[in-house]
């Protein structure tokens, strides 16, 4: 009993605490149309390449075309209303994004 608790001990001393050392990395990205009005609620799709490769995860722009992406794998694409973006995007940063269609067509 001694010698499985003292192991628990150890192995718990090498343990990060919850919610630190995360990989998870974000940046911030403003979408606008074609014609210039912010992408208003649309929702938003990444895929990320690397490790994880093909992971998608959804978004949302709020009411000015932000959108706050996060993901632990590299940004490769984001899918947007059926078309397809490529991004390089990084830790930290901001960002624009012009979309090919028109306000209208969204």
């Amino acid at each position: 009993m001694t010698v499985l608790l003292v192991s628990l001990f150890v192995m718990s001393a090498f343990t990060a605490p919850a919610g630190s050392g995360s990989s998870e990395k974000s940046c911030k990205v403003k979408i606008t149309t074609k014609d210039g009005y912010a992408a208003e609620y649309i929702t938003v799709t990444l895929e990320t390449g690397g490790f994880a490769s093909g992971c998608y995860k959804d978004f949302r722009t709020d009411k000015n075309g932000v959108v706050v992406l996060t993901w632990e794998s590299t940004p490769k694409y984001l899918h947007i209303k059926g078309d397809k973006y490529s991004v390089d995007y990084e830790d930290g940063g901001s960002y624009s994004l012009t979309l090919r269609k028109n306000y209208s067509e969204l």
